[in-house]
């Protein structure tokens, strides 16, 4: 085997489950040419990593034409392998597509992803299984030995210098905290006014917030903004960030908090400590993935529920997570040997 394709086009934190396990491949197979399917959208997320030789970007919702031009760029490369890490029915077409002579993936079948499939041999239906763990299958279909641990990523970044210069004079020298406190949907995001009892506990202990959150949940963080008690101490983000800025945030960071979100996953992988809020989901499952990192639950009698909530909006199991809680877990995380480079 020379060339491996890896087909995992979506969204940002299943591909920030794979990217690490792809990575301790090219660790032990250093020859090993690496491509990569990604949709356009989640295209950053890979387009700068080291261990990859190519990167293949697929529209966001492609066209016959799109898939016949992709399946072209493909063939080209001549792959011998290709691992369908994400098991739908497109991923299982795009892996047929690149005409590798092995095509292995998950055993689940679902949207009867096997038929595009020589080998569907991944165990992916154990229970209570992370999403890393799953990923970590593919290994051993290579027949490569088990690891206890993943790498972190490298800096996924393109921020310029002089930006994050003048983020580090503003923060001064105090502990970095980003408080992400945006989330895609409305019951995975923790009460505005709980965010708002954390960041002045943090501010009282010395530290200095950045606070993070997508175009469509910027509102949120202006808001909380507004309330925080000392003005200098906070440096509101929301909505302000590119992709490539957010990662050099939370990569440079002391500690991230965060609901259940992609940046949660962003800042795991890599290595910044991080503690996550879960509510209506199952950190066993897509929780922050290392021992570096903590979770906070309340696995009331409906938890999880997943996308069907039965609180009529309420979410209580988010609302069961108390500011003290998280804050007294942050002073202790943030007691330890500081690591982001934002000091």
């Amino acid at each position: 085997m020379n060339r491996l394709l890896v087909v995992k086009l979506s969204s940002f934190g299943d591909i920030l489950h794979a990217l690490p396990v792809v990575k301790s491949i090219k660790a032990d197979l250093p020859e090993l040419s690496i491509g990569w399917v990604v949709r356009e959208r989640c295209a950053g997320l890979v387009k700068n990593c080291e261990f990859l030789d190519r990167v293949h970007i697929m529209k966001d919702k492609p066209a016959i034409t799109d898939l016949l031009r992709l399946r072209r760029e493909l063939r080209l490369v001549e792959y011998d392998v290709a691992f369908d890490m994400q098991g739908l029915l497109l991923s299982g077409l795009v892996t047929f597509l690149s005409g590798a002579k092995r095509r292995i993936g998950l055993n689940r079948n679902r949207e009867m992803n096997k038929l595009f499939l020589t080998e569907a041999t991944v165990e992916g239906k154990v229970p209570l299984t992370h999403a890393v763990d799953v990923q970590l299958g593919f290994r051993r279909a290579l027949g490569l030995k088990q690891i206890d641990t993943v790498p972190s990523l490298s800096h996924l970044g393109g921020a310029s210098e002089e930006w994050l210069l003048s983020l580090k004079k503003e923060i001064g020298g105090k502990s970095a905290v980003v408080l992400n406190v945006g989330a895609s949907t409305l019951y995975k995001r923790w009460p505005n006014e709980r965010w708002i009892g954390l960041a002045n506990t943090l501010i009282d202990q010395g530290a200095h917030i950045l606070l993070t959150a997508g175009p469509s949940e910027a509102a949120d963080a202006h808001v909380i903004a507004d309330n925080i008690s000392v003005q200098s101490s906070v440096t509101d983000l929301g909505g302000r960030t590119t992709p490539e800025q957010l990662a050099a945030i939370l990569g440079a960071s002391d500690l991230v908090i965060s609901g259940d979100t992609g940046p949660m996953h962003l800042a795991a992988a890599l290595g910044t400590q991080t503690i996550a809020l879960f509510g209506p989901t199952d950190p066993r499952l897509t929780g922050p993935y290392g021992s570096a990192h903590k979770t906070i639950w309340k696995q009331i009698e409906c938890s999880p529920c997943f996308r069907h909530p039965t609180c009529s909006g309420r979410v209580d199991c988010l609302r069961e997570i108390s500011s003290e809680e998280v804050s007294e877990m942050a002073i202790g995380m943030l007691g330890r040997q500081p690591r982001g480079v934002l000091l």
